[in-house]
Protein backbone atom coordinates (compact mmCIF):
# COMPACT_ATOMS: atom_id res chain seq x y z
CA UNK A 1 0.00 0.00 0.00
CA UNK A 2 1.66 3.49 -1.10
CA UNK A 3 1.70 6.51 0.86
CA UNK A 4 -1.46 8.53 1.40
CA UNK A 5 0.12 11.44 -0.44
CA UNK A 6 2.88 12.35 -2.85
CA UNK A 7 5.77 14.53 -2.98
CA UNK A 8 6.47 16.49 -6.31
CA UNK A 9 8.71 14.47 -8.32
CA UNK A 10 10.73 16.85 -9.83
CA UNK A 11 12.23 19.56 -7.56
CA UNK A 12 10.41 23.00 -8.44
CA UNK A 13 12.48 24.75 -6.69
CA UNK A 14 15.68 25.29 -7.74
CA UNK A 15 16.22 28.57 -5.82
CA UNK A 16 15.14 29.62 -2.31
CA UNK A 17 11.58 31.13 -2.00
CA UNK A 18 9.93 32.85 1.33
CA UNK A 19 6.70 32.90 2.12
CA UNK A 20 5.77 35.10 5.13
CA UNK A 21 2.46 33.97 6.77
CA UNK A 22 0.32 35.24 9.82
CA UNK A 23 -2.73 33.66 11.67
CA UNK A 24 -5.21 36.79 12.49
CA UNK A 25 -6.91 34.58 15.22
CA UNK A 26 -9.33 37.51 15.54
CA UNK A 27 -6.40 40.34 16.51
CA UNK A 28 -7.73 44.07 16.14
CA UNK A 29 -7.55 45.78 12.78
CA UNK A 30 -4.60 48.19 14.22
CA UNK A 31 -2.47 44.81 14.86
CA UNK A 32 -3.10 43.63 11.21
CA UNK A 33 -2.00 47.46 10.26
CA UNK A 34 0.87 47.09 12.57
CA UNK A 35 2.04 43.59 10.21
CA UNK A 36 1.31 45.46 7.36
CA UNK A 37 2.90 48.74 7.54
CA UNK A 38 5.96 46.63 8.52
CA UNK A 39 6.05 44.33 5.48
CA UNK A 40 5.46 47.29 3.24
CA UNK A 41 8.54 48.76 4.45
CA UNK A 42 10.30 46.12 3.78
CA UNK A 43 8.62 45.67 0.35
CA UNK A 44 7.43 41.69 0.73
CA UNK A 45 3.77 40.48 0.61
CA UNK A 46 2.42 38.68 2.99
CA UNK A 47 -0.32 35.83 3.71
CA UNK A 48 -3.42 36.19 5.88
CA UNK A 49 -5.39 33.41 7.57
CA UNK A 50 -8.07 35.15 8.57
CA UNK A 51 -11.51 34.22 10.38
CA UNK A 52 -12.96 37.43 9.76
CA UNK A 53 -13.04 39.85 6.21
CA UNK A 54 -10.21 42.29 7.14
CA UNK A 55 -10.51 45.17 4.86
CA UNK A 56 -7.40 46.62 5.48
CA UNK A 57 -5.70 43.51 4.09
CA UNK A 58 -5.31 44.78 0.92
CA UNK A 59 -2.93 43.38 -2.37
CA UNK A 60 0.42 42.44 -2.61
CA UNK A 61 -0.90 41.14 0.60
CA UNK A 62 -3.27 37.90 0.37
CA UNK A 63 -5.90 36.49 2.56
CA UNK A 64 -6.68 32.83 3.09
CA UNK A 65 -9.28 31.25 5.38
CA UNK A 66 -8.79 29.81 9.04
CA UNK A 67 -11.69 27.94 10.17
CA UNK A 68 -11.64 26.14 13.81
CA UNK A 69 -12.18 22.66 12.57
CA UNK A 70 -9.98 20.70 15.31
CA UNK A 71 -13.41 18.95 16.51
CA UNK A 72 -14.65 17.92 13.82
CA UNK A 73 -14.42 14.35 11.68
CA UNK A 74 -16.49 14.08 9.35
CA UNK A 75 -16.53 16.11 5.73
CA UNK A 76 -20.15 16.59 6.05
CA UNK A 77 -19.39 18.65 9.98
CA UNK A 78 -16.25 20.49 7.91
CA UNK A 79 -17.93 21.70 4.51
CA UNK A 80 -20.66 24.47 6.97
CA UNK A 81 -17.71 25.95 8.93
CA UNK A 82 -15.54 26.68 5.50
CA UNK A 83 -18.58 27.66 3.68
CA UNK A 84 -18.82 30.62 6.47
CA UNK A 85 -15.71 31.83 6.74
CA UNK A 86 -15.44 31.50 2.94
CA UNK A 87 -18.39 33.16 2.26
CA UNK A 88 -16.52 36.48 4.57
CA UNK A 89 -13.51 35.81 2.06
CA UNK A 90 -14.64 34.87 -1.23
CA UNK A 91 -11.58 35.53 -3.09
CA UNK A 92 -9.37 32.98 -0.46
CA UNK A 93 -7.78 30.02 -2.70
CA UNK A 94 -5.70 28.82 0.66
CA UNK A 95 -6.40 27.28 4.28
CA UNK A 96 -4.89 27.01 7.34
CA UNK A 97 -7.02 25.46 9.93
CA UNK A 98 -6.50 26.77 13.97
CA UNK A 99 -4.31 24.52 15.47
CA UNK A 100 -2.92 23.47 12.80
CA UNK A 101 -5.11 20.95 12.63
CA UNK A 102 -5.01 18.43 9.66
CA UNK A 103 -6.93 15.07 8.51
CA UNK A 104 -8.33 13.03 5.68
CA UNK A 105 -11.23 14.58 5.50
CA UNK A 106 -10.53 18.44 5.73
CA UNK A 107 -8.08 17.58 2.57
CA UNK A 108 -11.17 16.19 0.30
CA UNK A 109 -13.13 18.94 1.42
CA UNK A 110 -11.19 21.93 1.06
CA UNK A 111 -11.11 20.95 -3.23
CA UNK A 112 -15.34 21.30 -3.08
CA UNK A 113 -14.72 24.70 -2.28
CA UNK A 114 -12.58 25.73 -4.62
CA UNK A 115 -9.37 25.67 -2.22
CA UNK A 116 -6.05 24.63 -4.09
CA UNK A 117 -3.66 24.97 -0.89
CA UNK A 118 -3.26 24.02 2.74
CA UNK A 119 -0.53 24.71 4.90
CA UNK A 120 -0.49 22.88 8.07
CA UNK A 121 2.13 20.79 8.51
CA UNK A 122 5.60 21.93 10.47
CA UNK A 123 8.19 20.83 9.22
CA UNK A 124 10.98 22.32 11.41
CA UNK A 125 13.78 23.98 9.70
CA UNK A 126 13.84 21.31 6.87
CA UNK A 127 15.60 22.94 3.93
CA UNK A 128 14.91 21.69 1.00
CA UNK A 129 11.23 21.59 1.42
CA UNK A 130 8.70 20.89 -1.39
CA UNK A 131 4.87 21.07 -2.14
CA UNK A 132 3.34 17.81 -1.54
CA UNK A 133 0.19 17.16 -3.88
CA UNK A 134 -2.22 15.01 -1.44
CA UNK A 135 -4.77 12.78 -3.40
CA UNK A 136 -7.48 15.17 -3.48
CA UNK A 137 -5.21 17.31 -5.54
CA UNK A 138 -4.91 19.82 -2.81
CA UNK A 139 -1.22 21.04 -2.38
CA UNK A 140 0.44 20.86 1.17
CA UNK A 141 2.50 23.96 1.87
CA UNK A 142 4.40 22.66 4.86
CA UNK A 143 5.68 25.23 7.14
CA UNK A 144 9.16 25.93 7.28
CA UNK A 145 9.45 27.94 10.93
CA UNK A 146 6.84 29.02 13.26
CA UNK A 147 7.10 31.44 16.21
CA UNK A 148 5.97 28.33 18.47
CA UNK A 149 9.28 26.82 18.30
CA UNK A 150 11.02 30.01 19.20
CA UNK A 151 8.50 30.95 22.03
CA UNK A 152 8.24 27.75 23.19
CA UNK A 153 11.49 25.93 22.72
CA UNK A 154 13.77 28.32 22.41
CA UNK A 155 15.16 27.91 18.72
CA UNK A 156 15.69 30.08 15.92
CA UNK A 157 16.81 29.88 12.27
CA UNK A 158 20.12 30.31 11.17
CA UNK A 159 20.11 33.89 9.15
CA UNK A 160 21.03 34.15 6.89
CA UNK A 161 22.65 30.72 6.30
CA UNK A 162 19.31 29.15 7.02
CA UNK A 163 17.59 30.73 3.88
CA UNK A 164 20.21 30.47 1.41
CA UNK A 165 19.59 26.57 0.77
CA UNK A 166 17.00 26.09 -2.02
CA UNK A 167 13.46 24.70 -1.22
CA UNK A 168 10.26 26.42 -0.14
CA UNK A 169 10.67 28.80 3.15
CA UNK A 170 7.27 29.34 4.97
CA UNK A 171 7.51 31.08 7.89
CA UNK A 172 4.18 31.30 10.41
CA UNK A 173 3.61 34.42 12.73
CA UNK A 174 0.75 35.98 14.98
CA UNK A 175 0.25 39.57 14.74
CA UNK A 176 -0.80 39.64 18.46
CA UNK A 177 2.63 38.07 19.45
CA UNK A 178 4.99 40.59 16.67
CA UNK A 179 2.78 43.48 18.24
CA UNK A 180 4.02 42.65 21.31
CA UNK A 181 7.27 41.58 20.60
CA UNK A 182 6.89 38.67 22.38
CA UNK A 183 9.42 36.78 23.71
CA UNK A 184 10.12 33.18 25.51
CA UNK A 185 10.32 35.50 28.73
CA UNK A 186 6.65 37.23 27.86
CA UNK A 187 4.96 34.65 26.06
CA UNK A 188 3.21 32.86 28.85
CA UNK A 189 2.48 36.00 30.53
CA UNK A 190 0.24 37.28 27.67
CA UNK A 191 -1.41 33.83 26.82
CA UNK A 192 -2.31 34.30 30.89
CA UNK A 193 -3.63 37.70 29.84
CA UNK A 194 -7.58 37.97 28.95
CA UNK A 195 -8.02 39.13 25.33
CA UNK A 196 -9.40 42.75 26.40
CA UNK A 197 -6.82 43.34 28.70
CA UNK A 198 -3.74 42.66 25.91
CA UNK A 199 -2.52 45.11 23.01
CA UNK A 200 -1.46 47.83 25.82
CA UNK A 201 1.73 49.82 25.84
CA UNK A 202 2.77 47.99 29.03
CA UNK A 203 2.19 44.84 27.63
CA UNK A 204 4.56 45.46 25.07
CA UNK A 205 7.95 44.06 25.50
CA UNK A 206 11.90 45.24 24.81
CA UNK A 207 13.44 41.65 24.66
CA UNK A 208 16.33 41.56 21.68
CA UNK A 209 14.67 37.85 21.32
CA UNK A 210 11.07 38.93 20.40
CA UNK A 211 9.52 37.70 17.60
CA UNK A 212 9.13 41.33 16.11
CA UNK A 213 13.18 41.50 16.30
CA UNK A 214 13.82 38.29 14.78
CA UNK A 215 10.69 38.99 11.54
CA UNK A 216 12.56 42.05 10.82
CA UNK A 217 16.07 39.99 10.83
CA UNK A 218 14.51 37.35 8.90
CA UNK A 219 13.50 39.92 6.19
CA UNK A 220 16.88 41.79 6.56
CA UNK A 221 18.06 38.51 5.26
CA UNK A 222 15.61 38.11 2.28
CA UNK A 223 16.42 41.77 1.25
CA UNK A 224 20.10 41.56 1.18
CA UNK A 225 20.39 38.00 -0.15
CA UNK A 226 17.37 38.84 -3.04
CA UNK A 227 15.90 36.51 -2.31
CA UNK A 228 12.35 35.35 -3.88
CA UNK A 229 9.41 36.28 -1.57
CA UNK A 230 5.87 35.62 -2.67
CA UNK A 231 2.39 35.29 -1.17
CA UNK A 232 1.13 31.15 -0.61
CA UNK A 233 -1.31 31.89 -3.43
CA UNK A 234 0.88 32.91 -5.70
CA UNK A 235 2.95 29.99 -4.85
CA UNK A 236 0.23 27.53 -5.30
CA UNK A 237 -0.92 29.06 -8.64
CA UNK A 238 2.96 28.96 -10.11
CA UNK A 239 3.02 25.36 -8.52
CA UNK A 240 -0.14 24.04 -10.68
CA UNK A 241 1.16 25.60 -13.75
CA UNK A 242 4.39 24.21 -13.52
CA UNK A 243 2.90 20.79 -12.99
CA UNK A 244 0.31 21.78 -16.06
CA UNK A 245 4.11 22.54 -18.02
CA UNK A 246 3.43 26.30 -17.92
CA UNK A 247 5.80 28.25 -15.55
CA UNK A 248 4.60 31.39 -13.67
CA UNK A 249 7.35 33.91 -13.16
CA UNK A 250 7.94 34.92 -9.54
CA UNK A 251 9.19 38.07 -8.50
CA UNK A 252 11.91 39.53 -6.64
CA UNK A 253 12.56 41.71 -3.60
CA UNK A 254 13.86 44.74 -4.65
Amino acid sequence: MGLPFAPISKPLFQETVVCFTFDTDNCPDFAIDFVTDLLDSYNIPGTFFCDRPYKNILPPHEKAIHPVLQSLRSIEEIIAPVKAVHRLIPDAVGCRCHQLACNGNIYNALPKMGIIYESSWPMALVSGLEPIILPSGLLQLPIFFSEGMHLVHGIRPDIPGGLLNSGLKIFCFHPVSLFHNLGPKTFRKLRATPPEKRYRREMISNEKDGTLNLLKRIMEGVKANLLTCETLGRVARGINKQLKGCIEPTSKTE
